[in-house]
């Protein structure tokens, strides 16, 4: 994996660019986890069938799981997107929520996020493309359905926070 410069800003009303050096990572499948927890993340295996956005969350840490915890990074024209079982994530409509957004514009907004170092080679924080110092975060909030798994929002970059540190694993294609 080699150093390049990954534009930030895709804002059409920012006229300077803004660069972060910034870890490129080959596109693939991945298990991503949080430092925090170490448990991976992803799309819950229970989900309503409407074309509303589903939640991304921490996964319970088994070895065993109903369907893969892995998500695939793809490249795009200012950084990646990450997909959970094939839908691009993004944020919730008016929430700092991520989320995997089934119909872009429908309840929510799929971004193409930033890869920043953090800690060793394959620890990484996923930053917002308008401001690097918003990053994800295992929240403290439990997502649905209760079960003790967290979701994943963007707030502000606090240094060192195992929280807001995810681990890149190379995973098999599913």
């Amino acid at each position: 994996m080699g150093r390049a410069a990954l534009p930030l800003s895709s804002h059409p009303h920012n006229s300077r660019e803004l660069h972060l050096t910034a870890m490129t990572i080959e596109p693939g499948v991945y298990r991503i986890s949080s430092l925090e927890t170490s448990s991976p993340i992803g799309r819950y295996y229970l989900e309503d069938m409407s074309l509303l956005p589903k939640v991304i969350m921490t996964l319970p840490n088994v070895e065993i799981q109903p369907l893969p915890p892995t998500l695939n990074v793809d490249t795009g024209e200012r950084g990646y997107f990450i997909k959970a079982l094939g839908v691009s994530t993004g944020l919730r409509d008016n929430s700092n929520e991520v989320v995997a957004v089934v119909v872009d514009e429908v309840g929510g907004k799929i971004v193409e996020w930033n890869l920043k170092p953090a800690g060793s080679e394959d620890q990484y924080l996923i930053c917002h493309p308008e401001n690097s110092n918003d990053v994800w975060t295992v929240s403290d909030e439990d997502a649905p359905p209760q079960t003790g798994e967290k979701l994943i929002s963007v707030t502000k970059l606090q240094a060192g926070n195992p929280k807001q540190i995810f681990s890149f694993e190379k995973a098999a294609p599913q």
